[in-house]
This record gives C-alpha cells, sequence and structure tokens, in this order.
C-alpha cells in the first residue's frame, strides 16, 4: 500500500474521489494536493524515515546548501 503525504508539511493526506478524480487533502495545511504533487511512500518506508529526511532537507536549506 502507498501512503501519500503532503509536500509542504509532511503530514498523511486525505484522499478525496469524485467524478473519477482522485485529489488528496491536507488537514493541517487545509489545502488541496494533486496525485502529482503528493509525496508517495511505500508501505515498506515508515512516515519517520520520511520525517528523518525532511529534517535533513531542512538543515542543508538552513546552513545555505
Amino acid at each position: 500500500m502507498v501512503k501519500k503525504f503532503c509536500p509542504h508539511c509532511k503530514n498523511l493526506l486525505e484522499q478525496l474521489r469524485a467524478c473519477g478524480c482522485q485529489d488528496w487533502f491536507c488537514q493541517h495545511c487545509g489545502v488541496l494536493v494533486s496525485r502529482k504533487q503528493a509525496l508517495s511512500v511505500s508501505a515498506e518506508y515508515s512516515e519517520q524515515e520520511l520525517n528523518l529526511s525532511a529534517t535533513a532537507a531542512a538543515n542543508l536549506s538552513d546552513n545555505g546548501e
């Protein structure tokens, strides 16, 4: 199973289906996220690993790298 996460806050997204369309909604940010923008994480990766990579990326941007 693939989980989808918000590209902005990295929280788990809620799936919305209507008229054959599939979009995702972030309860934390309050924004609609398209399936192309949503970050996909397969079941073999945990939410903790996603958060660790987000923290590492934030640290790199803080250091100006």
